[in-house]
């Protein structure tokens, strides 16, 4: 078993980490990436069907328009160029329709909103910062069910939003769409990472697949890795997997899996192969409120003529259940999802239908409880404290609301990547 030394090391080609690998190599410094999978990408994934008729996508497909700025940053014009806005955003009916824009949203709220609901909509009061999005629900609106439904749902999908999460991020992530509107990726997500892999390749990093890192060990001034091939001995290590193996070895009396993870929140998708021609637009979201199934929307690829229903689970609510309750349960996601094809887009000729949960997730990425925007839990607590307990060693993976999707990652990344800078060049002093 041969040993390398490398100065920085990226666990994980998860978003943060190709953000990361991005920054560090740009600031000159060698970087190696290890992917315990055969891809790129993280959550931020796709998977083939029927000998690669139809591609899946499982990535987030709602940003702001104030990523390309960071997608310029880290990877070129090429990617920030993938960029195009949803000019359409249905709301659960056929006539419910808006651009998400800030003025176009305002003229399609003032439809179903109080004119003192709109105001609290979009000039909050200092004095309800502190409030959770379901207390300022119940003690500052109205019309519950028209902000529910046209407001939260929205940002809840884009940003794994919670009724518990607290108002000032929702009006933090609100702001942040009503710039320009909703925006997805021109190009299905594996040329995206084709493209990011290139672009990372020829910046010098080192980049190794179907790597999967076993321990994590302090030596010295040094990190030590080991993979079940090889052992690398870094000045630095940015964690953008599970943090399950570095509690394991860093940290085991915090007990990993006995923290209090209720609230992470994870996925169940629908895919559909649609066979011959449709009229469905490739960039356009269709939002469904659950009133006859789990809240969702519909996100269409013309190319591959794939329809995916996404909606948000807990891991928890699947735990310890046998498999005939397993596979009920999949068995009623894809019969609600061929519902709603049928109620909203009409009769269209389903090829091929596919059901993930989140054991599904969970099995795939490894990221425990399947978690998709990090664990919203006691867990950020404790990484923030290994991460003063053993310099050197830095968190890049999904760390709630703020810190989760692409334009979440992006920025830890960036914030990371001059910690790292800060630490090497005062340890070369």
């Amino acid at each position: 078993m041969k040993t390398q030394a490398k100065q920085i090391v990226i666990v994980g080609a998860g978003l943060g980490g190709l953000f990361s690998a991005a920054y560090l190599s740009q600031l000159g410094f060698k970087v190696t990436l290890l992917e315990s999978h055969n891809k790129l990408g993280g959550l931020a994934t796709w998977y083939y069907r029927l000998d690669r008729k139809y591609l899946f996508s499982v990535s987030p497909h709602i940003v702001p328009k104030s990523l390309s700025k960071y997608l310029r940053q880290a990877f070129g014009s090429e990617l920030s160029d993938e960029l195009i806005p949803y000019p359409q955003i249905y709301f659960h009916k056929l006539n419910h329709a808006c651009s998400f824009k800030k003025s176009d949203y305002q003229i399609f709220l003032s439809s179903h909103l109080g004119s003192q609901d709109l105001e609290r909509v979009f000039s909050p009061v200092e004095r309800d910062i502190d409030l959770s999005i379901k207390d300022y629900l119940d003690k500052r609106i109205e019309n519950k069910d028209a902000f529910y439904n046209l407001i939260y749902l929205p940002l809840s999908h884009a940003k794994g939003l919670s009724l518990d999460s607290s108002i000032q991020t929702f009006y933090q992530t609100l702001d942040l769409f009503l710039e320009d509107g909703c925006f997805g990726f021109k190009s299905p997500i594996d040329v995206l990472m084709k493209k990011i892999k290139t672009h990372l390749e020829a910046q010098g990093v080192e980049i190794k697949m179907n790597k999967k890192v076993e321990h994590i060990q302090k030596v010295q001034n040094l990190l030590k890795i080991q993979t079940h091939s090889e052992t690398i001995m870094a000045d630095v290590v940015l964690w953008g997997a599970t943090p399950q193996i570095v509690f394991n070895d860093l940290y085991p009396e915090a007990n990993f899996k006995e923290l209090s993870l209720t609230k992470t929140v994870s996925l169940n998708q629908v895919a559909m192969g649609i066979r011959g021609d449709t009229n469905l637009s490739q960039h356009t979201l269709f939002l469904n409120k659950a009133e006859d199934s789990r809240e969702g929307y519909f996100h269409f690829n013309s190319e591959f003529s794939s329809l995916i229903y996404s909606s948000l689970d807990k891991s928890t609510d699947w735990k310890n259940i046998d498999e005939t309750t397993y596979k009920t349960r999949k068995s009623s996601l894809m019969d609600h999802a061929h519902k709603l094809v049928e109620k909203f887009y009409g009769k269209l000729d389903i090829e091929f239908t596919e059901v993930s949960s989140p054991k599904t997730v969970e099995a795939f990425t490894h990221h425990y409880h399947g978690a998709i925007f990090g664990h919203k839990s006691d867990l950020d607590q404790y990484l923030t404290t290994m991460e003063d307990k053993y310099p050197g060693l830095y968190f890049v993976g999904a760390r709630g609301e703020d810190f989760s999707g692409w334009l979440g990652m992006a920025k830890l990344a960036k914030l990371t990547a001059n910690k790292c800078q800060n630490f090497l060049m005062e340890g070369s002093l």
